[in-house]
């Protein structure tokens, strides 16, 4: 059984935190992540890490907090490294990408099995979120009425 079957997709943009990075600008990297309820934390690919200047073995600014212990959903735990980054959350409009959020912060850790990336709790402060009958495809609306009018009708 795939354990992403019923989960969705949603394409963010990332960086460096600029406060953290010391620069106004810092690479940005479109990833595409996993709306995950049941995860409380933001988690990224090495690659991601290094595109945007957060390599955790040779960074090139700042943000790395802390090392956690990660809880993992089959009982596993590993400890991985914590950083400051900011996200905005893209989603297509027709078939045109457009921002869904400004930049916003967000805690991330470096995911080293290289699986599915999983949303923090972070963009879920930002944005509402639904799925219609059968969970085929995902809405998002700043607002819950722009999120209603989203919906199919019933």
């Amino acid at each position: 059984m795939d354990p992403l079957r019923n989960m969705h997709s949603i394409t963010a943009r990332i960086r460096a935190n600029p406060v953290f990075a010391g620069i106004q600008n810092p690479p940005e990297v479109s990833i595409n992540i996993y709306n995950d309820t049941g995860s409380g934390i933001q988690s990224l690919h090495l690659a991601d890490l290094q595109a945007i200047g957060l390599d955790p073995w040779y960074p090139q600014y700042g943000g790395f907090i802390d090392t956690i212990t990660l809880f993992l959903a089959q009982g596993q735990h590993t400890v991985v490294p914590r950083f400051h980054i900011q996200m905005k959350i893209e989603g297509l409009q027709g078939a045109q990408l457009t921002q869904l959020t400004d930049w916003f912060d967000a805690l991330a850790v470096y995911d080293p099995s290289g699986g599915s990336r999983l949303s923090g709790n972070e963009m879920r402060d930002h944005l509402y979120f639904a799925t219609a009958k059968g969970n085929v495809e995902l809405y998002a609306g700043q607002t819950k009425t722009a999120l209603q009018r989203r919906l199919p009708a019933i």
